[in-house]
């Protein structure tokens, strides 16, 4: 045998081992779905979830729909795909498509400044009253600060939403960065309402919800209770009951509620890109104006916000949450791929995001890495320490304080944020109460105090300070909410609301 062919077949076995090798199988659909389905009960064991619904479509094909759990841990009501949900700020995508519609008529346009709709609107800075668009409102970029703690406040209309924002702060400048803001979404849902002279949730019924045949959707508090499956909303622990609360002064932002049969409908056509059925429900360029990176939320991470909805540029989804007192929910969508997930939870927690996050990386990336950190971090907030203590009441021991401390009794009142009451409590302390947040207060040093709070959302802190004048009275507190730059309660005065 020549030298050559003998060397060429020594080789042969070493060659073999080199090549890389066959590549497996790739999985099915309905391989990834068994996966996932596993990993959900596994996290949501872990996790305390009282119950959830969740559909999940791929290749453009609804791949599962179905409930987990329960509605009622009490009663043990099973979730169905007949239960119904709140949907949080999810809502926000329905108001931006009521947007696009009236665009579309030529009713609006994305441009128009809300003062030529809406005279009375008005901001604490001039410059953004005078130039804010409808687009500004439906990307977060006017600049106000979030102030979530209204939300819990003193009971308004969605009219008086209006009223209050001269009194709100600004985090930065007009358009200056992303700054989510539920009530500046409630304006762009009165501007809607302007123009059609019609109230928001008729609105969503006649032009979204009875198109797409949602008949198990509603945009109002009231039908939301009225309806026979509801959810019962849970803190994050998984058993504690947190209690219904109209948010209907803030629709437009967040107050739909849906089962999962109906919200399937709504992932559809989205999944589509605007077509259920086989009918034109969006067009094209409606939607991809709604589903555009119209400002930059993350410039790090490459996320964008379109209008009512965030846009992951380095994964090319797009998505949103939702979360009211007790429930939470996150759509996710990937178009190109036909593929989008939607759950919602009875249950203060981050689980949707985290399975959302494993959906994706195996539905779409065929990766199934552990998501360990996350995992854990959703654990830890599900499974808190032992039930915390309510606070307890802090003795005031400065005497020059304590001399004084009859006079800082009262009730404080701010133009938007309603009203703060001292009170006096037994063995030299004070009490605070901003409606539901309730609590003894501490003194720190000086004028400066600190107020414990319990709340049916968990325990608070508020720092505030009192503000005196020349003759050392007691004009007001400086009060600090989170989200807001410090708020001003002026003492024993009657603030009117301007016209």
């Amino acid at each position: 045998m020549p030298f050559r062919i003998l060397l060429l077949l020594l080789l042969i076995p070493s060659l073999a081992i080199c090549q890389p090798p066959s590549p497996r199988p790739h999985p099915t659909a309905q391989t990834k779905l068994e996966y996932f389905l596993k990993l959900t009960d596994t996290l949501r064991l872990r996790a305390r979830n009282p119950g959830m619904a969740m559909a999940i479509i791929d290749n453009n094909q609804l791949l599962y729909q179905g409930g987990l759990g329960y509605r009622n841990l009490d009663k043990q009501l099973p979730v169905t795909t007949n239960t119904l949900f709140e949907i949080g700020s999810c809502t926000k995508a329905f108001t931006g498509v009521v947007a696009a519609q009236l665009v579309q008529e030529k009713a609006l346009a994305w441009d128009d400044k809300v003062v030529q709709h809406l005279p009375e609107f008005k901001l604490a800075d001039p410059y953004a009253t005078a130039n804010a668009t409808l687009t500004d409102l439906l990307t977060h970029r006017v600049g106000v600060y979030q102030h979530y703690y209204l939300q819990y406040g003193p009971r308004f209309s969605r009219n008086e939403v209006l009223k209050m924002l001269p009194f709100l702060s600004f985090n930065g400048t007009f358009r200056e960065k992303f700054i989510y803001n539920n009530l500046l979404y409630t304006a762009a849902g009165i501007l809607e309402e302007r123009v059609t002279h019609t109230p928001w949730q008729d609105l969503v019924k006649t032009r979204i919800f009875a198109p797409l045949g949602m008949t198990q959707s509603f945009a109002t508090f009231e039908e939301f209770q009225r309806y026979g499956e509801n959810t019962v909303s849970y803190r994050n622990d998984g058993y504690t009951v947190i209690p219904p609360s109209s948010i209907d002064a803030a629709a437009p932002a967040g107050a739909i509620s849906s089962t999962l049969n109906d919200m399937t409908k709504w992932l559809t056509m989205l999944v589509n890109k605007g077509t259920l059925d086989g009918k034109e429900f969006l067009t094209p360029r409606q939607f991809a104006h709604l589903t555009s990176p119209l400002t930059v939320r993350n410039a790090a991470e490459e996320i964008f916000y379109g209008i009512g909805w965030d846009i992951d540029a380095r994964r090319n989804t797009i998505y949103h949450d939702g979360r009211t007192g007790g429930q939470s929910a996150r759509i996710v969508l990937a178009p190109q791929s036909g593929f989008g997930i939607v759950i919602m939870c009875n249950q203060q927690t981050e689980l949707q995001n985290l399975l959302t996050r494993y959906a994706t990386n195996i539905f779409l990336d065929n990766n199934y890495e552990k998501l360990a950190d996350f995992e854990q971090y959703v654990i830890d907030k599900n499974n808190p320490p032992a039930a915390a203590q309510a606070p307890k009441a802090s003795l005031i021991q400065d005497p020059q304080v304590l001399k004084k401390a009859s006079r800082y009794v009262g009730t404080y009142s701010h133009p938007a944020y309603g009203t703060i009451t001292i009170s006096k409590a037994p063995k030299n302390q004070l009490a605070f109460a901003y409606y539901d947040f309730k609590g003894p207060v501490k003194h720190n040093a000086g004028l400066s105090f600190t107020a414990l709070t319990t709340h049916f959302t968990g325990n608070d802190t508020f720092d505030f300070r009192i503000l005196e004048g020349p003759a050392q009275e007691v004009t007001g507190i400086e009060v600090q909410f989170p989200y807001s730059q410090p708020l001003v309660f002026t003492k024993a005065a009657t603030l009117v609301l301007p016209n």
